[in-house]
This record gives structure tokens, sequence and C-alpha cells, in this order.
């Protein structure tokens, strides 16, 4: 689960399951790097060009998701804003 600390450390070896509106991947990597343990910077290893245009198409739905994850944070803190403060609105 993403909210679970990191059970690895950097130099390990892992095997990812990602999946993500409807991509499915499954990919071999080594942690180069674990922020807090909860973050990791994942060196993807042995990807084939299917692999690798999967992990870019991954990525781009999870920026848009980020993105949109953004967009309705500020959303609630300007109704928020409305609802406690409304002569400032």
């Amino acid at each position: 689960m993403a909210d679970e600390p990191l059970r690895g450390s950097e130099g390990d070896t892992i095997e990812m399951h990602l999946k993500v509106r409807g991509i499915d991947l499954r990919v071999a990597g080594i942690i180069r790097h674990v922020h807090r343990r909860r973050r990791a910077g994942i060196e993807f290893v042995e990807l084939s060009e299917r692999k690798r245009e999967q992990i870019e198409e991954l990525m781009g739905e999870l920026a848009e998701l980020t993105k949109a994850a953004s967009r309705a944070r500020a959303a609630a803190r300007k109704l928020h804003q409305r609802e406690y403060f409304p002569e400032a609105s």
C-alpha cells in the first residue's frame, strides 16, 4: 500500500506491479534512493521497448491524476474559505 513505509533499502532489487486506469505493468527495478521511508527512486532494469513505452504512458497518467488532485484540493480550499469567510469572497 502507498501509505505503508517502504520495506526496501538502497541497492535492493525489487519487482513492481503498477496499475493505473487500465494500464497494468510488472517491472523489475533497483532502489537507488529512499526518502523518509515513504518515497523511492527506482531504476528500471532490463526493459523491453514496449515496457519502456508503458512506463512513459503510466507516468503521463500519474501526472494527470496529480494535477487533477491538486485542482480538487484548491477548489476545496476555496469552498472552505467561502464557508467561513463569506465577506472575503
